[in-house]
């Protein structure tokens, strides 16, 4: 047996002569030796059970090999550290993984599809050893908030008990699935060309994780490589299907829908067609009063100047995909009243636009099967609000939240309310000439999200009037905050770049740095004065350039415990 290692490590090597390809590649270091790649490939069992312990990209590892016929696969463990937003990823030297994810990812994108993080690599090992691999992160809490959705529970679906398993929660109550939740049919028919391109297949049905999308009521679809069945035995697209018909319906219609849309839009992606909108008009005026939902489909809604919604008992508007035109004058403003416990939801729009709008004493959506934190929810839309009044919302943690958008604010007031005014989730917008007062909670909370802020106004925020968390990206220029409990924070990972002509005044705290989540990196924080000179709490490794002596600047061991209420702002429970 002892020849087959130097035969099998000399197949690895020659295979390190890597294919041209014109796909981005990212450089990494794993080290391991000739030696070590023998033993997980080719050597004795124990060694791809128990496996090596390593350093990957200066973090320490251990790694496993999978076997495989005809691939190197590579399971690397990080312990308590993260690489990236993960625990554990999967190294394969398949690269006909990334083709066929980078075919997918118009689809992925415009649909805001969850997916595991999927990268080109090229690993060097020691003594001169490189190779590409495909990265794959194992889907877990982490990896899904890292990739822009908001966790609930992961879930896989227990074929000998015909049904769901919690395999992770963020929640105590157990959610109704089976009679509030649909399939998202957009995720299956990813999960079925990934599946049929690959000619993969799972090991079981447990292979492929089910993520409640909260915003949306739909369950999504994730395959776990780490289960992929090695060498196509296992179950397929088909079989999958077939298993959790037996729990929940599987609707063959709203599949071949889904299905016939996929290949309508990958003809014009490809070929770079103008898509052509068959939305049907549907205009509103005068004063309208709600008792029911107004539920909008592919419409090309328009509201009239001096229009007048009222809106009674739990109504709800509720618009999916279109163009929304809320035409409002200066002297003629739209007015959306709520009398109950009402709330807006619009998803996948192309475009809205609200000009003189005024929002007021709306809800979070909240009944048996749906419960939003905002009263004003975009979901997956492009947003653009001028000269508009938010005040006076009754229930929730958001007066508007903005998931996964794009959106500007100018020139529009958020007076009175409940809790945050903002709130901006992997979206990218800006806010201009923008007045924020009587504040219940933060004025804007931005979490994975690109935000541009210029010549606005914060006074009486009782928490943060900018907080930037989870990768955030924000620009503040010529803005003024006082009156405030926290000014600016910036955390996990996220870069605040304060620039010239912004002004602080009777602030309980200017500045707070810190880090809330230990799977994002260290968060940053740019001034172009001397942080000296106002209130503040940074934590210790944090990033920081102002026209401060670094030695000058007190950093903290840990900056957390002193916030949300404590000693400053507001507690968020």
């Amino acid at each position: 047996m002892k020849f087959l290692i130097p035969i099998c490590l000399l197949f690895f090597l020659y295979s390190c002569k890597e294919a041209k390809n014109n796909l981005n590649k990212k450089n990494v270091t794993l080290k391991l030796s000739k030696k070590e790649l023998s033993k997980l490939f080719k050597g004795q069992e124990l060694y791809s059970i128990k496996g090596i312990k390593s350093n990957f990209e200066s973090k320490n590892i251990r790694v496993k090999s999978l076997s495989s016929k005809k691939d190197h696969i590579l399971h690397l463990d990080f312990n308590n550290l993260y690489f990236e937003g993960s625990k554990e990823i999967l190294l394969h030297s398949n690269t006909k993984y990334i083709e066929v994810y980078e075919s997918l990812k118009w689809y992925i994108n415009k649909n805001k599809l969850i997916w595991p993080k999927t990268e080109l690599l090229t690993v060097n090992f020691n003594q001169g050893v490189k190779k590409d691999f495909v990265l794959f992160s194992i889907p877990d809490k982490e990896t899904i908030e890292y990739g822009g959705k908001r966790f609930v529970q992961k879930l896989s679906y227990l074929s000998d008990k015909k049904r769901f398993d919690i395999e992770k929660s963020e929640i105590l109550n157990m959610v109704d699935y089976i009679g509030c939740y649909d399939y998202d049919y957009e995720s299956l028919v990813l999960l079925y060309f990934y599946l049929k391109d690959m000619k993969l297949t799972v090991s079981s049905s447990a292979g492929v994780k089910i993520i409640p999308n909260p915003v949306t009521n739909t369950l999504e679809f994730l395959l776990d490589f780490s289960q992929i069945s090695i060498d196509r035995k296992g179950i397929n697209f088909e079989d999958y299907i077939e298993e959790i018909n037996e729990l929940k319906k599987f609707d063959s219609m709203k599949f071949e829908k889904a299905l016939k849309i996929f290949l309508e839009e990958q003809d014009i992606f490809e070929n770079k067609i103008q898509r052509k909108n068959n939305y049907k008009e549907y205009i509103i005026k005068g004063e309208l009063n709600l008792y029911e939902d107004l539920n909008l489909t592919n419409v090309n809604l328009k509201i009239e100047p001096n229009t007048k919604i009222n809106l009674f008992d739990n109504s709800k508007i509720i618009i999916n995909k279109g163009i929304v035109s809320f035409n409002g004058e200066v002297d003629k403003p739209i007015i959306i009243k709520g009398n109950g416990e009402n709330s807006i939801f619009v998803s996948g729009v192309d475009l809205c636009s609200f000009n003189y709008t005024r929002f007021d004493g709306l809800s979070n959506w909240m009944d048996d099967c749906k419960v939003l934190p905002s009263a004003i929810t975009i979901y997956n839309s492009k947003s653009i609000f001028y000269n508009c009044e938010f005040k006076n919302n009754k229930r929730g943690d958001d007066m508007i939240n903005l998931f996964q958008s794009k959106y500007t604010f100018k020139q529009c007031l958020f007076n009175n309310v409940l809790s945050d005014a903002v709130d901006s989730d992997f979206s990218e917008g800006e806010i201009a000439e923008t007045f924020f007062s009587s504040i219940g909670n933060d004025a804007v909370d931005c979490s994975g999200s690109t935000l541009k802020i210029t010549g606005s106004f914060f006074e009486k925020v009782s928490d943060k009037a900018i907080s930037a968390g989870e990768n955030s990206n924000i620009n503040v220029t010529k803005s003024k905050i006082i009156n405030s409990a926290i000014g600016y924070v910036s955390k996990d990972g996220s870069i605040l770049n304060v620039e010239g002509g912004n002004e602080f005044k009777d602030n309980d705290l200017d500045f707070a740095v810190f880090m809330k989540k230990p799977f994002y990196k260290r968060p940053s924080l740019y001034f172009s004065g001397e942080i000296n000179n106002y209130k503040y709490l940074i934590q210790e490794k944090s990033i920081i350039n102002s026209k401060d002596d670094v030695n000058s600047l007190k950093f903290l061991n840990e900056v957390e415990s002193k916030l949300y209420g404590n000693e400053y702002g507001k507690s968020s429970k």
